[in-house]
This record gives C-alpha cells, sequence and structure tokens, in this order.
C-alpha cells in the first residue's frame, strides 16, 4: 500500500491517489441518451399538438366574426367513452332565409340532452358555417392545463438533462486535470 505522501528528492508531495471507475456499458450510454432525448421530444410534441387541438375547438365554441345568431335543436349526439364520455351534438337550426341546416358542434363533457335548444352564430353568407356557442371556451380549462403541463414537463427534462451533461463533463474534466497533475509530478497511482 502507498502511502498519502511521497517523497521525490527533498520535496514531500502529495500522490495523487485515482479511482478506477468502470465506465458503464456502452449500450446503457446509448439508451440513457436516447431516452433523455426522446421523452422530452414525445412530451413535447404531445402538448404542442393538443394545445393547438384545444385552440382550434375553442374557437369553434365562439361567435363567428360577423355571423348571425339563432336558435338551434339537438337532434342527437354522438357519444364516445374511454376513461369519460365525451358527446358530439347533431344540431338543427334554420337561417334567415327559412332554410333548415344541420351540423356537429364539437365534443363536450355534458350530455345534450335530445330536442334541447343551444345557441348557434352561423355565416350568413355560408350557411353551413355554424358554431354551437351554448358551451363557452372557459369549459376547456382542463384540458389546456394538461397542454401546458406536458410542454412545462419536457422544458423540464430538457434543462434537467443539459444540466446533467455540464455537470459530468466538469466531473470528467477535473478527473482528468487530477490525473495530469499526477503524470506532470511523475506520481503515479
Amino acid at each position: 500500500m502507498r502511502s498519502p505522501v511521497s517523497t521525490h528528492g527533498d520535496a514531500m508531495i502529495p500522490s495523487v491517489v485515482r479511482s478506477r471507475e468502470k465506465a458503464p456499458p456502452k449500450w446503457l450510454r446509448v439508451l440513457s441518451l436516447a431516452v433523455v432525448a426522446v421523452i422530452p421530444i414525445v412530451f413535447m410534441t404531445m402538448g404542442i399538438s393538443g394545445l393547438v387541438h384545444v385552440r382550434h375547438v375553442q374557437s369553434l365554441l365562439r361567435p363567428l366574426p360577423g355571423g348571425t345568431v339563432t336558435t338551434g335543436t339537438v337532434l342527437g349526439s354522438h357519444v364516445s367513452c374511454l376513461r369519460s364520455c365525451t358527446y358530439e351534438p347533431h344540431i338543427r337550426y334554420t337561417d334567415r332565409d327559412g332554410n333548415p341546416h344541420t351540423f356537429t358542434a364539437p365534443y363536450q363533457s355534458d350530455y345534450p340532452a335530445v330536442g334541447s335548444t343551444v345557441k348557434v352564430s352561423y355565416n350568413p353568407k355560408v350557411p353551413s358555417e355554424a358554431h354551437n356557442i351554448s358551451n363557452g371556451p372557459s369549459s376547456w380549462s382542463f384540458e389546456l392545463f394538461t397542454m401546458i403541463f406536458l410542454i412545462t414537463i419536457s422544458g423540464l427534462f430538457v434543462t434537467g438533462g443539459g444540466l446533467a451533461a455540464v455537470l459530468l463533463r466538469r466531473k470528467r474534466a477535473k478527473a482528468r486535470t487530477t490525473q495530469d497533475v499526477g503524470v506532470a509530478l511523475g506520481v503515479s497511482a
């Protein structure tokens, strides 16, 4: 066993103690890099696409610019259930010329009763372009929050991965510097 201090001539020089840490296998480094790179991209893609979708659906719940507001009647709805049920109401309304039109509104979480009346905004120039404005965009706060949360998580992954890479480089650079000093002084571990 080597003493922590070596004598080199008349001078006392501390010896450099190098630990021989085994580097992780290459497949593990590649896998960890893939996870650190892919997870944020997936979360960011889901968050941004979801945010775009929510904003689009919210725009369908607002009155059309220059549109006419009238009442419509719910004829039925398409039901979709996964964890919870959503409903896409089929709505009929009559334009100002007395012509009936039917459209399907975006999905909503509340069940629209058949025969109930809803507020409809339609374009008088293109009456088939209509929005159900009975449910305002404020009912989309959960979906909006979820998309913003996914984008935030991806940002944290990117920031954490970048910080980990910088700290790892500094640690390796410090270890190399310590080894170089030991070699320059003629001290071996």
